[in-house]
């Protein structure tokens, strides 16, 4: 069993599936396997063979083969202009992709994806069926799993611990913390591809700051949250962003106040574990990341 979906950037959306009651039929797909990759090689003067600096995934085309059944010749005529419709150009024009879902025996996945070329003719008219094929083109060649996950990040340490004595000196003592605040998550990744993380924060916050301590990578805002603020950031490659939300709903793009040396990092397949902290141990921030898993192929 094969079933195909897609979603228009306006939502406007078509189901190509495997029975014969229509009034979209499915065939055939292709362009669904491991994408493409691209070496990075170079070839030294005077050196036998090249060095290899590594490789890039291409991106991908999608043909799919359907049909398009009618009650009669109308009724087909009907269901193509339909077909046509929501996979008008025009929905996806200034960058705007939609969704299409892969569906078989073993899961389902999406990809985003613009319709390049179709639907056009790929075979003669039998009676009220009409064969059509549909390109699709995915610059991103990531399928996502069917679901995101989400981790709202613990209060892992702090406060005092009684009874807590602390010598009588008259000079500070170093080496004594009274408590601290972090929020701790541990992302299991079950893609096989590196995963962009979506991070929201909801102040007050001094400095927010959201550490990869597996890697040591971090994203850090030199901007306070208010109480109620709503910090937004996003490392998908392409379309990295940060904004601030404030508690009427009035949004700052908060780019500029990116500290220099944060890392616009992803997630890799397997535990990750990610850790917030907000600058100031008496704030009381919460902390949600939300991933898609990605794989290479289905």
């Amino acid at each position: 069993m094969q079933r195909v979906r897609y979603i228009n950037p306006r939502f406007g959306e078509v189901e190509i599936r495997p029975d014969t009651q229509g009034p979209y039929v499915f065939e055939s797909i292709s362009g669904i396997h491991a994408a493409d990759t691209a070496l990075r090689v170079t070839y030294p003067a005077g050196m036998d063979g090249s060095m290899y600096h590594g490789l890039t995934v291409s991106d991908r085309e999608i043909t799919l083969t359907m049909h398009i059944k009618g009650r009669d010749r109308a009724d087909m005529y009907k269901h193509r202009e339909r077909l046509i419709k929501v996979l008008s150009p025009s929905y996806s024009a200034r960058g705007r992709q939609g969704q299409l879902w892969y569906e078989n025996d073993h899961g389902r996945w999406w990809i985003p994806a613009v319709v390049s070329q179709g639907p056009i003719v790929a075979g003669a008219r039998k009676g009220n069926y009409q064969t059509v094929q549909i390109v699709f083109y995915c610059p991103d060649p990531d399928f996502r799993m069917p679901y995101p996950i989400r981790a709202r990040q613990a209060y892992i340490a702090g406060g005092f611990e009684f009874p807590l004595e602390i010598p009588h000196i008259t000079e500070p003592t170093p080496g004594i913390m009274f408590g601290t605040r972090g929020y701790r998550a541990v992302i299991d990744i079950i893609g096989d591809r590196p995963t962009p993380i979506e991070i929201t924060i909801t102040g007050p916050a001094t400095t927010p700051k959201v550490e990869n301590k597996r890697t040591g990578e971090y994203i850090a805002v030199n901007q306070p949250l208010l109480e109620g603020d709503r910090l937004t950031i996003g490392t998908e490659q392409g379309n990295k962003r940060a904004v601030i939300v404030d508690s009427a709903d009035v949004e700052t793009n908060a780019m500029g106040w990116i500290d220099p040396a944060s890392t616009w990092f992803q997630l890799q397949p397997g535990e990750n574990e990610i850790e917030y902290t907000s600058g100031d141990d008496t704030t009381t921030a919460t902390s949600v990341i939300t991933v898609w898993p990605r794989v290479s192929g289905v």
